[in-house]
């Protein structure tokens, strides 16, 4: 049969061809759908809503710690778990070996409270979750329960230990095995 008899009639390799084009172009369309690029009407471009400028330079961060196994200037705001014990201020990886407490503020009224790194996976701080576990970096019980009022205290982890695996601090108290406050380390 020839082509010129049915016009229409499309041979078994068109069929091939056109089949492999439609799977390419809902190839295409699915790849474009799934971008979580956007631009705004004013043509400022985002992902998922954030700023991709911020979005880039939070990568760019999250690539040097894979690089260099250090978050240096990562920064955890200390949130208080309870008013009772305001916690307060900032805990600022300085080196691969060292963090400061930046602003920082406790009242210093529990026994055997301690500031910790910690490897949990969610958001919250060293609680007693499943899979988390910590290290104790600083003891309170030394400063005769004085309160710290804006303090800046810069702390040096033990020896043979970094700061990579840890992602928060906490303000703990081992006696009553209770958070006082806690952040998570995030990119500046």
């Amino acid at each position: 049969m020839k082509r010129t008899e049915y016009p229409l009639m499309l041979t078994f390799m068109d069929k091939r061809i056109a089949v492999f084009g439609v799977f390419l172009v809902a190839i295409g369309g699915a790849c474009f759908a799934q971008s979580p690029i956007d631009a705004d009407l004013d043509g400022n471009e985002s992902v998922d809503g954030r700023d991709i400028f911020a979005f880039v330079a939070q990568w760019q961060a999250s690539q040097v710690v894979e690089a260099t196994g250090t978050q240096v200037g990562w920064e955890a705001t200390l949130e208080p778990m309870s008013p009772t014990y305001e916690v307060s201020g900032k805990a600022i990886v300085t080196s691969a070996t060292s963090i400061r407490l930046e602003n920082f503020s406790y009242l210093n009224n529990g026994p055997d409270v301690h500031v910790y790194l910690v490897t949990a996976s969610g958001d919250s701080g060293f609680t007693n979750q499943e899979g988390a576990a910590g290290l104790s970096i600083f003891d309170f019980s030394n400063n005769n329960a004085e309160p710290y009022v804006g303090v800046t205290q810069d702390i040096e982890l033990p020896e043979g230990v970094t700061i990579q695996p840890y992602t928060h601090v906490s303000v703990w108290c081992r006696l009553a095995g209770v958070d006082f406050g806690s952040g998570k380390f995030v990119p500046q």
